[in-house]
């Protein structure tokens, strides 16, 4: 701002020979140009001076912003008792005030098709350019917002945003773009910049919910996520607070996944990341550091489907390692099934630990075809007695899945539950070596009388084969075949 600041004064200095501004003056002036309601408890007909005027713009400039990004009223040389006249306010307005966009994103649109609108369930004044050459737009939510008139021809548009939410509406998204755009698929590219200092963490700790933010849009440029996007939220989050949130269908390109929540402090909850980077196969785990700002004891259905399908990479020890304690319901369900996923680091879920819970792994790395080791005492924290569903389908269809470590389920005993062990390596048919053991006796030694609705097809044959190439394959019961 020192350009404009110093360009602003000279002006100021030189001559103003307007009417003098009076308090409501420059509120409405502000509320004209921005869309901003200022508070005072002066009389509204109070002339106006220079510390009053540049102590509105700072708190235009913090509202607009969402933070200080302008201290003009400590600058005693200028933030003076002197008189303004409406010129000086209609400068300063214009003039000192600085948008710094938020967010931004280039949207490619075809004539006919859909339109770079939006819907915004949060309550608040945000600002946009649509890159139409129209200038900014002042829009409040709660609504749906689209560009007043299409777009006269087709081409890219760099649509940019800022603006600063005040209240959430219980389990709505604050933000979406393109959900339910399935015919014609709004299409988004160069995803930039932090759309958490447009929907922050209000004062009160209430988080917003960013469930479907990008659920349905298109992608034709490769996209890396930063870890700007949702720098700064803290506190305890929302259920399902990032479900479907990155549900992108790429178009001959690809999505490398960095360290999101690195710069976040959110205490995980319910369904957290249900679905977050369910892709069409043309995802990157590139960074361990993904969840780095994720800390907290497990919660139900945390880290349901998160990858699935389609992701690419290596499960890093550190992926997890900010979610400590007994395992939840669901937690891990299809976290990973119908991967691409190569290597899983030992260590994984060592953060993990107590007794199993209901379909905590269940389904976890189904049908994911190139996985070929899994490291030893992958589950090694887990003890107690059996949950239902704890292991069913973990590895199902993993038809390349060579290693079957022993201990790798921990130390579980106790009364068989439904489901506990139904079609864990179901397909499996590259595995070697023996089956699973818990502390040197088979599975099948520990549950000698478990039911097909318990272990069934553990180890059976499906569409791709059994895992027959197992020393003790023929001792296996047909029970758990």
């Amino acid at each position: 701002f020192i350009s404009v600041f110093c360009m602003f004064f000279g002006i100021l200095t030189a001559a103003h020979a307007g009417p003098a501004a009076n308090v409501e003056y420059i509120h409405n002036a502000v509320r004209e140009k921005w869309g901003i309601e200022l508070t005072t408890s002066a009389n509204p007909r109070t002339i106006a001076n220079m510390e009053y005027l540049l102590a509105a713009v700072d708190v235009v400039n913090e509202q607009l912003n969402g933070y200080k990004s302008s201290d003009y009223v400590n600058n005693k040389s200028y933030a003076t008792r002197q008189v303004v006249d409406i010129d000086a306010v209609n400068t300063a307005i214009s003039d000192l005030v600085s948008e710094e966009w938020s967010f931004s994103y280039e949207f490619e649109y075809t004539q006919g098709r859909v339109m770079p609108g939006m819907t915004i369930t949060a309550h608040g004044t945000f600002y946009v350019d649509w890159g139409d050459g129209t200038g900014i737009h002042v829009i409040s939510g709660p609504g749906n917002y689209a560009p007043e008139a299409p777009y006269s021809t087709s081409g890219t548009y760099t649509v940019r945003m800022s603006g600063r939410a005040t209240a959430y509406q219980d389990g709505a998204s604050a933000i979406t773009f393109c959900k339910g755009s399935t015919y014609y698929r709004k299409i988004m590219n160069n995803i930039r910049g932090s759309i958490s200092k447009m929907f922050p963490t209000l004062p009160d700790g209430t988080n917003p919910n960013f469930s479907g933010i990008f659920q349905d849009c298109a992608l034709t440029k490769s996209l890396t996520l930063s870890d700007t996007l949702f720098a700064g939220l803290y506190g305890q989050a929302s259920d399902y607070m990032f479900a479907n949130a990155f549900a992108f269908y790429p178009q001959n390109c690809s999505v490398s996944i960095g360290a999101v929540f690195k710069n976040v402090d959110l205490v995980p909850s319910p369904y957290m990341f249900n679905g977050a980077f369910m892709g069409q196969g043309q995802f990157y785990i590139l960074n361990e550091d993904l969840f780095a700002g994720i800390r907290g004891i497990p919660t139900e259905g945390l880290f349901k489907e998160t990858f699935a399908p389609g992701v690419q990479g290596t499960v890093f020890k550190k992926l997890f390692a900010g979610i400590s304690g007994m395992p939840a319901a669901y937690m891990f369900e299809g976290t990973f099934q119908s991967s691409s996923i190569r290597v899983i680091e030992d260590g994984a879920f060592s953060t993990i630990y107590g007794p199993p819970a209901e379909g905590m792994f269940k389904n976890t790395f189904k049908q994911s075809s190139i996985l070929t080791t899994v490291p030893e005492n992958l589950f090694a924290g887990i003890s107690g007695l059996p949950a239902k569903d704890m292991f069913y389908g973990t590895f199902y269809m993993c038809y390349n899945l060579q290693t079957n470590p022993e201990n790798l389920f921990g130390n579980i005993s106790g009364t068989a539950m439904d489901g506990m062990f139904v079609q864990t390596f179901l397909d499996n048919y590259s595995l070697i070596g023996s089956s699973a053991k818990i502390g040197g006796k088979y599975l099948y030694e520990i549950w000698p009388d478990a039911t097909r609705e318990q272990v069934g097809y553990c180890y059976g044959s499906g569409r791709y084969g059994g895992p027959t190439k197992l020393t003790d394959y023929s001792n296996i019961p047909s029970t758990w075949k």
